[in-house]
């Protein structure tokens, strides 16, 4: 679908995987490589492996932008990595016990998380992962706890006091 659009606006597209690459395992140390740049030693302050495809996406997004005369320095992309925040996207609330907060409301999001959370349980197999949920009654509940069932021990359901 988005490349038919890009064809139709005769956008450029550019892939993850085909125009620009990440290599590693873990966001606290990646590479980004592309046909103007190679970045190593990356570090995003975002949980979760996914957070690398992300960063690789907007240093791309960089890349475009580059010949309109769009400039971020090197220093300031590292410490942007570093340093970037999004409230309610696995964000530690608590460190002991730890205590994340997560906003995902769909499958796949939920596929993301998941994700996460089974790789937490292979770096800390004695932990307990608990799983507070409330959802609006439109969201597809069955949907965004399929992926989670596995990765959980234990569920807690409550409802949300308010309306949208």
């Amino acid at each position: 679908m988005i490349k038919g659009i890009a064809q139709e606006r005769t956008a450029s597209l550019r892939q993850l995987g085909r125009e620009f690459f990440v290599e590693g395992e873990s966001p606290d140390c990646f590479a980004y490589r592309s046909g103007s740049r190679e970045l190593d030693g990356l570090s995003c302050a975002l949980a979760g492996r996914h957070q690398m495809d992300n960063a690789a996406c907007a240093l791309a997004l960089l890349d475009a932008a580059a010949p309109a005369g769009v400039t971020v320095d090197e220093a300031a992309v590292r410490q942007g990595l570093r340093s970037v925040q999004w409230e309610g996207r696995l964000e530690p609330i608590e460190r002991d016990p730890l205590l994340l907060l997560d906003g995902a409301h769909n499958p796949a999001a939920a596929e993301v998380l998941a994700r996460y959370l089974e790789a937490f349980r292979l770096r800390h197999p004695e932990s307990r992962v608990i799983l507070v949920l409330g959802m609006m009654r439109d969201k597809d509940h069955r949907g965004f706890v399929a992926p989670l069932r596995q990765v959980v021990s234990e569920v807690i359901l409550t409802e949300a006091s308010l309306a949208r």
